[in-house]
């Protein structure tokens, strides 16, 4: 992999209803943005002139058309005073699409440097980025812009061949895939040769699909510091894009003196996932929601606990697909700093991966372990491939327990879903974590219970997941501070 393009840079975007509030965005922005985007799109010519000349840092001014994925519905008339009049006021660029009527602007001498000509909203495929690609390179005098669609996540795969192609030619381009799928391409970017990466200003103020805040770009990502020594990981799930994860493994990395970036790769689709992770070379993958059990069938067990629960959590990928599961001996260590589990009753409510990684553990540690589910068939395959009891879910409220492990969704969205007056045992854990502490939870602390909450227990299995992926030791109380922080940070 090419390090980062010299002078890349990161550009934090927004987009505003009226001046007032670009401005204020504008004058909070990182001091990590070389640039910020003001995306001008329900502004007028007059807000747009006070905004750039009342901001003491380089501004670059696009208003994008609801065709190009933007909000600006006026004629282009009214979009070409707009960008004129930014450039009349000192934005230090502006952002053109390339068949827009006042696209020529690209060619005028005294503005080559200051029109990025772009296409926004392409198909992803090298067959159709190369035509792109030779169509600005033909019309751009200066920098140039090329945003496609991903469909899948390992579409994203065809820009750095294209970036690597413009690099041949001599032409300046920016290059990322827009959309959940792009994730990914945001982040490798700078290092595939493009001269930007796009970011918000903060998690909630996203002026595209799949953009990240700056900040995370830089400090979580430092994705203007990969390069050919970077180690490549990737967490693999269909929530990959919110988790707490890549922080915490970055602070890992950090303490360890590894040079490592955490991709987020969000997909429902396994096979694209394994795709972009082949042509990527990563050395690993965690693994989340739903790929726990698939993935599992897929690679060798890496330790018995893998090989006991029938899913995994972390797969190691070179030289072979190893499979190893951090789940079950995370819950295990953290619920036998209260207890002894040897005999104890465990009651677990649920029958997918993380279920089957408890089930294994504790089985192995000498508990009687009952799974409990709605769907009969899933919890009894459950159950055999552990060495478990299966019950239908019904049967929970009032089946006698000392240890009652949570390891579905319920109570993400803070809803009671437990009667507290059933909470009888001895101790809970919740997989489940949350800004704020989940009903059971709350509940059973407040019943005397002891209990080991979802952001314990994930930084727990990060420990023992950052060692199986790095042959490093990583620091619990590091992974669980930044875990801390990442849930409670402010809403945008």
């Amino acid at each position: 992999m090419a390090s980062a393009t010299p002078q890349a840079m990161v550009i934090g975007s927004i987009l505003c209803a009226d001046a007032a509030r670009a401005l204020a965005a504008l004058r909070a922005a990182p001091s990590g943005c070389a640039w910020v985007e003001l995306r001008a799109d329900r502004l007028r010519a007059d807000g747009v002139a006070h905004v750039v000349r009342a901001v003491d840092r380089p501004i670059l001014v696009s208003v994008r058309r609801v065709s190009d994925g933007g909000s600006f519905d006026g004629a282009e008339e009214e979009r070409r005073e707009l960008l004129e009049t930014a450039l009349a006021a000192g934005a230090a660029a502006i952002d053109v699409e390339w068949d827009a009527p006042f696209a020529a602007l690209a060619a005028r001498p005294a503005l080559r440097e200051r029109v990025i000509l772009s296409h926004h909203g392409g198909p992803c495929r090298i067959d159709a980025l190369r035509g792109l690609l030779a169509r600005l390179a033909a019309r751009a005098g200066g920098p140039a812009k090329l945003v496609p669609r991903a469909a899948r996540i390992d579409d994203v795969l065809a820009l750095r061949a294209v970036l690597d192609e413009a690099r041949r030619q001599g032409l300046r381009l920016v290059a990322f895939a827009t959309g959940p799928a792009g994730t990914a391409s945001r982040i490798l970017a700078p290092a595939w040769g493009s001269w930007a990466t796009y970011g918000s200003l903060a998690r909630g103020r996203e002026t595209a699909a799949g953009q990240l805040p700056v900040d995370e770009l830089l400090e979580v990502y430092r994705v203007l510091e990969i390069g050919a020594p970077t180690r490549l990981y990737g967490l693999l799930g269909s929530a990959a894009s919110g988790s707490p994860s890549p922080a915490m493994h970055a602070a890992g990395y950090r303490e360890a003196g590894i040079d490592a970036c955490y991709l987020p790769l969000e997909t429902d689709d396994l096979a694209a996932g394994l795709d972009l992770a082949r042509g990527l070379a990563l050395e690993a993958l965690g693994v989340t929601q739903p790929f726990k059990e698939a993935l599992a069938e897929r690679c060798a067990p890496g330790d018995e606990a893998a090989a006991r629960a029938g899913a995994v959590n972390t797969v190691r990928l070179a030289p072979v697909p190893l499979g190893f599961n951090t789940d079950g001996p995370a819950a295990l260590e953290r619920v036998r700093r209260h207890l002894d589990p040897r005999g104890a009753r465990v009651a677990i409510l649920g029958a997918g991966g993380t279920a089957r990684g408890f089930s294994a553990a504790f089985v192995a540690a000498g508990a009687e372990v009952t799974l409990f589910g709605r769907s009969a068939g899933r919890v009894e395959r459950a159950a055999r491939q552990t060495g478990a009891r299966a019950s239908a879910l019904d049967a929970l409220p009032t089946a006698p327990w000392d240890v009652l492990l949570q390891a579905t969704p319920l109570g993400r969205d803070g809803a009671r879903f437990f009667d507290p007056a059933r909470l009888s045992g001895r101790l809970v854990l919740d997989a489940v974590y949350a800004p704020q502490a989940t009903a059971l939870v709350a509940d059973a602390r407040a019943r005397g219970l002891a209990v080991v909450d979802g952001r314990e227990l994930l930084a727990a299995q990060a420990v023992l997941q950052f060692e199986r992926m790095t042959g490093r030791p990583a620091r619990y109380e590091t992974l669980h501070a930044v875990a801390e922080q990442w849930l409670e940070r402010p809403a945008a």
